[in-house]
């Protein structure tokens, strides 16, 4: 770690979580409303347009098994093409986001990065990273492959968090280094290197703490209103979650790539 000023290393994992409830800061005023208008339009529509019939599905029988089969590629489908999308969206909060700690302010039009360039590039490394999705989507459709797929899905979950903390900085380096989207990965790697543990900590945290809210504001809402106003409910929340995600993203970013400034939060670091 450097020694200068603006040493380059990770803050407290409070700082970030706490820092993440500012989402809404920005010198950009309309930047943060239209993102968290967008990607709440499409978590709404796509939850409530899109949701799937969980009714008369037995899973004792062959049948019922067939039919939880295509409700969950049908989940699985949905989920991956709307993820691309909120990505992308999201993307514009982030890259705002990062201009602003390097010192700029910039007006939604004119938001260093966001070009169609690198809109693609940050949809074909979605598609790279998340590309098993609907692969496995389309397997589980078969009644004999479900059970293999949903085995094969179970044992990939830790090696598929280690990738994403690796990737974890490639929409970053796209956006501000204007970088490919392998170099991205490579860069992201790199830079992410001797800090992952703290990384994934801040995610994993993060993560619960949402899960929890999410759960808790489904579960009020799935007993006291209708069901289009629990979608409404966890669209907003998520949407919310969405910014404050890329919000952490872009700072921990920053912290590592230029050395770590003042932003408000408590400048105290892991050791």
């Amino acid at each position: 770690m450097n020694s200068n000023n603006n040493p380059k290393m990770l803050r407290s994992i409070g700082s970030y979580i706490s820092e993440s409830f500012r989402f809404y800061n920005l010198k950009s005023e309309y930047t943060a409303p239209l993102a968290f208008v967008l990607i709440l339009a499409v978590y709404f529509f796509g939850s409530y347009l899109f949701a799937p019939d969980m009714q008369n599905i037995d899973i004792i029988d062959t049948q019922g098994l067939i039919k939880l089969g295509g409700v969950l590629s049908h989940v699985l489908i949905v989920s991956f093409f709307s993820n691309i999308v909120i990505n992308v969206i999201a993307s514009i909060y982030l890259a705002a986001y990062i201009g602003e700690l390097k010192g700029g302010a910039c007006p939604v039009s004119k938001i260093p990065g966001i070009n169609v360039r690198n809109i693609v590039r940050i949809f074909i490394a979605h598609i790279i990273i998340y590309g098993i999705i609907p692969i496995a989507a389309y397997l589980m459709k078969s009644e004999s492959l479900m059970m293999i797929v949903s085995i094969g899905f179970s044992l990939m979950v830790i090696p598929f968090v280690i990738v994403y903390i690796i990737v974890f900085f490639n929409n970053c380096f796209i956006l501000d280094g204007n970088k490919g989207v392998i170099a991205s990965f490579k860069r992201s790697a790199a830079l992410s290197k001797g800090h992952r543990l703290e990384i994934l900590s801040v995610v994993l945290i993060f993560k619960f703490m949402t899960s929890i809210l999410l759960f808790f504001a489904s579960s009020f809402f799935a007993t006291s209103a209708s069901g289009l106003v629990q979608n409404f409910v966890v669209s907003f929340a998520s949407g919310l979650f969405a910014l404050m995600e890329m919000r952490i993203i872009a700072l921990m970013y920053f912290d590592l790539q230029y050395g770590r400034r003042n932003t408000g939060t408590s400048p105290s670091a892991h050791g």
